[in-house]
């Protein structure tokens, strides 16, 4: 869908990229998935990459509500990454980032792609 209105109305050039992840609670013990995690509410922790100013969202990855807000970070952002690439940005690319997301690995594995990294302390 992103590549599609990219290819009418033109890809970003150096592209920001926010990761970050959000809390979506739940009713009912029965949704699968589900968990009480840090906020003592029962529901998903899903992480969002989103193109900034712009409002488009580039990749979600549903987690359970349990789930630490940077897990699997590094490999959630070069996802993202590299779905924008292939949908046609170009440019430098900058991923930001909270603190939670903030570890070697992340940091690293955007570098060796090339991509620039802003990640709050």
């Amino acid at each position: 869908m992103v590549s599609a209105a990219w290819a009418r109305l033109g890809a970003p050039v150096d592209p920001i990229i926010d990761i970050d992840s959000t809390i979506c609670e739940v009713y009912g013990p029965d949704k699968k998935g589900a968990a009480f995690g840090y906020t003592k509410v029962r529901g998903y922790h899903p992480q969002l990459a989103t193109l900034a100013g712009t409002n488009e969202v580039l990749a979600v990855k549903m987690r359970a509500g349990n789930a630490t807000s940077g897990k699997d970070g590094a490999d959630f952002a070069t996802t993202a990454v590299a779905r924008a690439r292939c949908a046609g940005a170009t440019g430098t690319f900058l991923v930001r980032a909270d603190s939670a997301f903030f570890h070697y690995k992340l940091i690293r594995r955007l570098f060796d792609e090339k991509v620039l990294v802003s990640a709050g302390m």
